[in-house]
């Protein structure tokens, strides 16, 4: 274990990069226990794929567009919420597969949905105060600019 340790602790893993990679390897492991459940299930759907790689696209987009918003506006928490979000998800889904394709896998949905669920909350209310306090800001500073230039 301490050589995992050893191993892990060598990446820098609050770089962009894995904050761009994880939801991205979330999603590759979603996308493969699909396809394995389909095929226990006997129920491979290529339109179901599609339609399935079309959806990890567009969450791919929203990503990018929070890091952009994220460097554009120097923000720093929009991309961060959007991966854990995504990442949230993904293990949902993972674990909806895991059920399909007969594993036991007991309360751990249910748990990990009630999770996920408060953390996106706890997310879009930090977002909703960062808002306020940024909206806050921007006007106090029109304000001055205004008594100041009277």
């Amino acid at each position: 274990m301490d050589k995992i340790y050893n191993i892990l602790s060598q990446f820098d893993f609050s770089n962009i990069a894995w904050q761009i990679m994880t939801p991205l390897i979330f999603s590759m492991c979603d996308i493969v226990t699909g396809l394995i459940q389909a095929i226990i299930n006997k129920s491979v759907d290529s339109q179901k794929m599609r339609v399935g790689l079309l959806h990890k696209t567009l969450l791919i987009i929203i990503i990018l567009m929070g890091f952009t918003l994220d460097f554009t506006f120097n923000l720093n928490f929009v991309s961060k919420s959007i991966c854990i979000f995504v990442i949230g998800m993904e293990i949902i889904s993972i674990t909806e597969n895991l059920k399909k394709s007969g594993l036991n896998v007991g309360k751990i949905a249910s748990i990990l949905k009630e999770k996920s669920n408060n953390t996106v909350n706890d997310n879009l209310n930090y977002l909703i105060n960062k808002f306020d306090e940024e909206t806050t800001k921007e006007k106090e500073g029109e304000d001055n600019d205004r008594t100041n230039g009277d």
